[in-house]
């Protein structure tokens, strides 16, 4: 279907794309991937068959090629969907569409912002990188949204001359906050790029609870427990479940394989699947500064392993230690190299469960699953 569409059906009529406009068959190719359902072919045949026009408002793109990019961006954001965790559903900006290498700055600056400000962000789910917030929790508590929204509306009720210099100075302080954020990828969803914004919030808040202290003292006893008992929900999660369910986006365990290997003599394995190794092992390890800038500047601190090896990745240039994963993990012998002293994880031989014995665990993780086990070669 999508090849008749591209080549204009039956053979002896003219191409389906002839004598429209560049805009019309963009808006015909949405049409036909939302009934294909397969968006990276029809973008790929429109890219074969049709000339694009040149326009400099569009970084000397028409506009049926900037409707491709955005056919090209939900394509991606859908593939991404289904292995990494997305952002919170956010208000749609429109779409960012993708221009020789460059973003249109104002869809940047708009989605951006429009997540930093976002209630699901700042009360509900927050930044989704367990390295940066716990999971369901707000970058804030949901309690301090009552003030804050106390705040703002006394904020804006005051009749006293200072309010529009007030109103300014939020707003000032909001739009510093998240600019620099705004400007890079998901910076608006980023809780350290976004950390700013706690001033402006923090002082709305201040001046929410300073206002049902003076007018509405009864409130206190409604607003302070949950305020109690929110942070001591807060601290119960951060302290007890928080260190298991970032263990692994922490790299657990690299540190202490790194550390094992230090006195060995013979090569050594360190797996890829885990995380690079690479980092961890010139820090714990003491690799020589000097000497790592040096083969850094030539490109020569990581090489190519031999073949007959049965691994997949690179050597330390000057050392024996390897980088790698097993390349083929059927192998009824997959340990080529000997005498050596692999750190594998279970994944890496699922089907040489005889390597994984409990004997052999060396690193586990803070729940107490085994992570790194260790297997010698002789």
């Amino acid at each position: 279907m999508v090849q008749e569409f591209r080549l204009g059906g039956a053979a002896g009529r003219q191409p389906l794309l002839d004598g429209e406009a560049p805009l019309e068959v963009g808006l015909r190719s949405l049409q036909m991937a939302a009934l294909v359902g397969d968006r990276p072919q029809v973008a790929e045949n429109l890219r074969e068959t049709v000339p694009f026009g040149r326009n400099p408002l569009f970084y000397r793109k028409g506009p049926l090629e900037m409707l491709l990019g955005g056919l090209e961006l939900a394509t991606s954001l859908e593939h991404a969907s289904e292995g990494v965790q997305a952002q919170p559903d956010l208000p749609s900006t429109g779409g960012e569409l993708f221009a020789d290498g460059q973003r249109l700055p104002c869809e940047i600056l708009r989605g951006s912002q429009i997540v930093a400000l976002h209630a699901n962000f700042l009360f509900v789910k927050g930044d989704l990188n367990l390295r940066h917030a716990l999971p369901d929790w707000g970058m804030l508590l949901k309690t301090e949204s009552i003030f804050i929204l106390i705040g703002i509306y006394f904020l804006i009720q005051r009749e006293e001359k200072k309010q529009k210099h007030l109103l300014l100075f939020f707003g000032f302080l909001i739009i510093l906050s998240i600019f620099p954020g705004s400007l890079t990828r998901d910076g608006g969803g980023h809780a350290t790029r976004s950390f700013l914004l706690l001033v402006p919030l923090t002082l709305l808040a201040a001046l929410g609870a300073e206002t049902v202290v003076k007018q509405a003292r009864y409130l206190l006893i409604l607003f302070l427990p949950l305020l109690i008992f929110e942070s001591a929900f807060y601290f119960f999660d951060y302290s007890h479940r928080y260190v298991f369910l970032s263990q692994r986006q922490w790299h657990f365990g690299l540190k202490e394989i790194v550390l094992l290997t230090k006195n060995k003599t013979n090569p050594v394995v360190i797996t890829n699947s885990y995380e690079p190794p690479v980092i961890f092992y010139l820090y714990y390890s003491g690799y020589p500064v000097k000497e790592m800038q040096s083969l850094i500047r030539d490109d020569k601190l990581l090489v190519t392993i031999p073949t007959g090896a049965n691994l997949s990745g690179r050597k330390i240039t000057d050392r024996e230690v390897y980088f790698a994963s097993i390349d083929n993990r059927n192998d009824k012998e997959p340990l080529k190299l000997k005498p050596a002293t692999y750190y594998l994880m279970k994944s890496d031989l699922p089907n040489h469960e005889d390597y994984f014995k409990l004997d052999r665990v060396v690193v586990k993780l803070p729940s107490g699953e085994p992570l790194f086990y260790e297997i010698k070669n002789l």
